[in-house]
């Protein structure tokens, strides 16, 4: 199968893999619908030695932020002049670009637009300067988490590599044959977990890769999650290649544009799998109980998150 894709073909997905009004025109929650009781009870039911992992990055914060959109962290209280008798207290605030590369983050569904419209047709004017997200903004998630049947799809260890490519693309026949190698069926509702191995080649390349570069899923995958009824996707970097690889239809970043936007289907980006690909591995088994909760921001249109495995 070919992994270029024309402009046509991709702008096509905004219609032929629309979700607007399957679940009732007020919608808000988009492939979280695909996650019922039924699939929650059966995901709680995974975990066989009781091991938490947890899968959000670090969060480094200095007291300069950078360009790069690094956390800023002014302390309002230290330690150092605490009194030796007493009470004393440290703390801190801290400022943050919820979205981008460094933060292990959920995307919202009123993250991004196509054509001036959100999931469902909200108008990108409902995201105001003073009010965030008037519509579908984070606080729309119920009880704020989520929880289901996670799945990892280890692609490099599928493959017998260290890696993918950095700034390369997953085809469908290569995320597909992944879940055949490992054994793995895809079920309606599951979390999709892909890991391409970005800490791994940041180690090999002694920091992260020149010029940015990540490897992601190719606009042709969006139809397999489609099928596949993926209520949500996160992997170890943004889910889109980057930069936008040549082929790519000419829509930036089709995995959140037409996931996002058309499909509903809510999105973790900079996922860390290392050790959680490790435990899988080590288990032969690659299903979990797996647990995302966010912060209630209202007006959000995505939180910081620490997403939970249980094995």
């Amino acid at each position: 199968m070919s992994t270029r894709t024309s402009p046509r073909e991709v702008e096509g997905y905004f219609e032929s893999l629309s979700n607007w009004g399957r679940w009732g025109e007020q919608d808000v929650l988009g492939t979280l619908n695909y996650i019922g009781h039924k699939q929650r009870l059966a995901a709680l039911g995974l975990a066989a030695e009781g091991a938490i992992v947890g899968c959000g990055r670090n969060i480094e914060a200095d007291t300069m932020g950078s360009g790069a959109g690094q956390p800023l962290r002014l302390m309002v209280e230290t330690g150092e002049g605490a009194p030796e008798t007493g009470w004393g207290s440290a703390g801190e605030w801290i400022g943050m670009r919820v979205h981008g590369r460094n933060i292990t983050h959920l995307d919202g569904l009123s993250h991004v637009f196509w054509n001036g419209r959100a999931y469902n047709g909200r108008s990108a004017r409902d995201v105001t300067a003073g009010d965030g997200a008037r519509g579908g903004s984070i606080v729309t998630l119920p009880g704020g988490a989520i929880a289901g049947r996670g799945v990892l799809l280890d692609v490099p260890r599928a493959e017998g590599v260290s890696y993918v490519e950095p700034g390369t693309g997953i085809s469908p026949d290569r995320l597909a044959g992944c879940a055949r190698r490992q054994g793995t069926d895809i079920e309606p509702g599951d979390i999709l977990v892909v890991r391409t191995g970005r800490d791994e080649a940041a180690r090999q390349h002694g920091g992260p890769v020149p010029g940015g570069r990540l490897a992601g899923l190719t606009p042709q995958c969006l139809p397999l999650l489609h099928d596949w009824q993926v209520a949500l996707l996160g992997a170890d970097g943004v889910n889109d290649p980057r930069p936008d690889p040549p082929g790519g239809g000419g829509v930036h970043m089709p995995i959140h544009a037409v996931g996002l936007v058309a499909m509903g289907m809510w999105l973790i980006d900079n996922l860390a799998l290392e050790e959680l690909a490790a435990a899988a591995a080590r288990l032969g088994r690659w299903t979990f109980t797996f647990v995302v909760t966010a912060l209630k921001i209202n007006g959000g249109t995505g939180s910081p998150v620490n997403p939970i495995a249980i094995l």
